[in-house]
């Protein structure tokens, strides 16, 4: 957490966060920055991600700052809907696109996502306004 404290300006940082999981880094940053807006492909974790927002919207001063959507950031060209799995199970951090995610048999599964380019989701979905300074991103994958 010491390179969100480094990077970030509380109250003029907005920050987004790819791959956001369950949202510890997420609603860690939601307290001290500008906004923060998250994103998660798995649904598993986005459903838990997007449940511990919610506790935070209206028990903090800071929940109504913090969002998270659903989906993932792609190129261009793989911009839609695609096809992820988890080597394991969904939830468990571990899923990808492609040979990301390993097959592991049985226990492995599958989902459809909606996959946006990077352009899309800051102006069209966000509305995070150009010219982009100030802006921290952080990705897991």
């Amino acid at each position: 957490f010491r390179i969100f404290n480094k990077y970030i300006t509380p109250g003029n940082t907005t920050v987004v966060d790819f791959g956001t999981w369950i949202g510890p880094t997420l609603l860690y940053h939601g307290q001290f920055s500008k906004r923060s807006y998250g994103i998660e492909a798995d649904p598993v974790a986005f459903a838990t991600v997007r449940h511990n927002v919610r506790l935070n919207e209206n028990a903090t001063s800071w929940g109504g700052r913090t969002s998270v959507d659903s989906g993932c950031v792609s190129r261009p060209e793989d911009v839609g809907i695609l096809t992820m799995r988890a080597g394991k199970a969904p939830g468990a951090s571990m899923s990808g696109l492609g040979k990301v995610a390993q097959d592991r048999g049985a226990r492995s599964m599958t989902w459809k996502v909606r996959c946006y380019t990077l352009q899309d989701i800051f102006e069209n979905y966000w509305r995070i306004p150009k010219p982009y300074e100030d802006v921290f991103v952080k990705i897991d994958v």
